[in-house]
């Protein structure tokens, strides 16, 4: 699965998850499940169009690290979203483990982080989450 891919996959089961009431009666988790599956067709047409649109040549080498770090700092942002509404880690750690190694490395950064009560402060922790997800992906050697 490419990362714009995963990425989607992982975005659309969080917020799925989130706005069921993650963890809440077995028709929210049937409807998570169902948009959960969904969010896997899509997300491989995505990846097939997406293969099919570009040539190598077309992206550079920075730009493909650009927008692979992107799509890793909103999945970072969702993750932390996640986290910050009460989604049971096991929930969101699921929805990571189909989009890769990465993102469930964020899911677990995600849950070290208290539960925020105030939101400037939580919209605050969600942007710095998503900001050092960003420059950890950026400066990594393996981008």
């Amino acid at each position: 699965m490419n990362n714009n891919a995963g990425v989607s996959l992982l975005m659309v089961v969080l917020l799925a998850g989130c706005s069921q009431g993650a963890g809440g009666s077995p028709v929210n988790r049937t409807a998570a499940q169902e948009a959960a599956a969904e969010a896997t067709k899509h997300a491989a047409e995505a990846e097939a169009a997406a293969a099919a649109a570009l040539a190598p040549e077309a992206v550079t080498s920075i730009e493909a690290a650009a927008g692979h770090c992107r799509g890793i700092a909103a999945a970072a942002e969702r993750t932390m979203t996640a986290r910050q509404m009460g989604a049971p880690i096991a929930d969101v750690m699921e929805a990571a483990t189909k989009a890769g190694g990465a993102y469930e490395k964020i899911v677990v950064d995600a849950y070290d982080w208290p539960l925020i009560q105030t939101e400037r402060v939580r919209d605050q922790v969600i942007t710095e989450f998503q900001n050092a997800a960003y420059r950890e992906c950026i400066t990594s050697p393996a981008t």
